[in-house]
């Protein structure tokens, strides 16, 4: 499994996937090779996650994975990678070159430092969903929801989240209240399913 060494906030209820590997062994070696499962090709699962507030530097942007720091970002069409909706959570798909390996990676919100800020960052966590409050609404405006079953953090419900451009990326965050990151350029934008067509 593509398990990095980060520590989260809470862990009840874990989403897990199992990734697959290859072995093979012979009969004159008792070694066996196992095959790893990189995030090489983004897989077509679902739908886009898109920026619709007009006027913002992010409109028309669309919810990425930073590939060496796990963090949701948005970045400009046509790099738009398809998200899966499933059960209150969202996960990307990757699969290998060779198409026999699959990866996945959940989106999670994560505590701020201190918890009383406002603005809780989403990254996407390999293999284990821990954030189950995921919705959209009619229009297909994405969400959280208040929850209270015991195994997620509850976060409220909210639909309005931040982008900030740090280290040269829009970071994401779920905003909450009215608190941003200092010193760094940050929007208030609604992300939606599906691809952005100005109204």
């Amino acid at each position: 499994q593509c398990l990095p060494s980060t520590t989260t906030t809470k862990l009840s209820k874990r989403t897990t996937t199992t990734t697959p590997t290859t072995t093979s062994s012979s009969s004159s070696s008792t070694k066996t090779a196992t095959q790893t499962c990189p995030y090489a090709i983004p897989r077509a699962t679902g739908t886009p996650i898109g920026a619709i507030t007009e006027g913002t530097a992010v409109y028309g942007f669309y919810l990425q994975r930073d590939s060496s720091t796990n963090e949701a970002i948005l970045i400009p069409d046509p790099y738009a990678p398809e998200i899966y909706y499933s059960s209150s959570i969202y996960r990307m798909e990757y699969v290998n070159t060779t198409g026999n390996c699959v990866s996945r990676v959940y989106l999670n919100i994560y505590q701020s430092t201190p918890s009383t800020l406002s603005y809780k960052q989403l990254k996407w966590y390999p293999n284990i969903g821990m954030t189950f409050s995921w919705k959209s609404d009619p229009s297909q405006v994405l969400q959280t929801v208040a929850t209270n079953d015991g195994f997620t953090l509850n976060w409220g419900a909210h639909d309005w989240f931040l982008a900030c451009l740090q280290d040269g990326k829009w970071k994401v965050y779920l905003q909450t209240g009215t608190d941003a990151p200092a010193g760094v350029t940050c929007v208030s934008t609604q992300l939606k399913l599906g691809l952005v067509v100005a109204e």
